[in-house]
């Protein structure tokens, strides 16, 4: 089992997903999308307005909570990898942190797969969806499918009949050999999306 069911409240709001464990370069780290630990539609370097701690089931009624930054809460560092544009967060992060260390005793840790994913390429998104009665549920679900081709800006897009539910965000995608290919961050009008793993590796 790779996929973590991961949550948190800021403020009013909360918000549910899923992660997981990689080792890129002999590092372990906790990767999940940005979007699940901001308030705003697109995540930006505003570290005020993203969730303070992170919370990552790892058993019956057993939780961790992973701190994401340092410093005051009015200016705030962050404790995780990020990729920037300007003010502009890419929708990934990378937590290398003691509290990574602790789900490692728990989950499987995946390793990144070294070619690059191509279109007809067999994958299979693991994640938590977001049923409120049931969540998180003891075994994450899937979705399999095929990559379907590679869209402008460089996300996998994959070719499959079931669309990803909300919770699936921030989840592994392996191929048929267990191999890291990239992380689930969401649906749109073109299909599901994945940032690809050789982008993950930046992080």
């Amino acid at each position: 089992m790779a996929a973590i069911p991961i949550w948190h409240i800021h403020g009013k709001e909360g918000m549910v997903g899923s992660g997981f464990l990689a080792r890129s370069m002999g590092k372990l780290g906790f990767y999940t999308a940005a979007h699940l630990l901001t308030k705003k539609s697109l995540s930006t370097t505003d570290w005020t307005s993203w969730a303070p701690i992170l919370t990552a089931k790892i058993g019956p009624g057993r939780e961790t909570a992973m701190e994401l930054f340092s410093g005051p809460r009015a200016e705030p560092t962050p404790m995780f990898a990020f990729i920037n544009t300007g003010e502009i967060v890419a929708d990934m992060i990378c937590l290398r942190s003691p509290a990574v260390l602790a789900l490692a005793k728990h989950y499987e840790v995946l390793q990144f797969a070294e070619d690059t994913t191509t279109p007809g390429l067999p994958i299979v998104c693991e994640g938590y969806p977001h049923r409120q009665e049931t969540w998180p549920s003891s075994e994450p679900s899937r979705i399999a499918g095929t990559a379907k081709r590679i869209a402008h800006d460089g996300h996998i897009l994959l070719s499959t009949d079931m669309i990803a539910e909300e919770g699936f965000s921030g989840g592994p995608v392996t191929d048929q050999a267990g191999n890291l290919r990239g992380m689930l961050i969401g649906s749109d009008h073109d299909g599901t999306r994945i940032v690809p793993q050789t982008v993950l590796r930046y992080l």
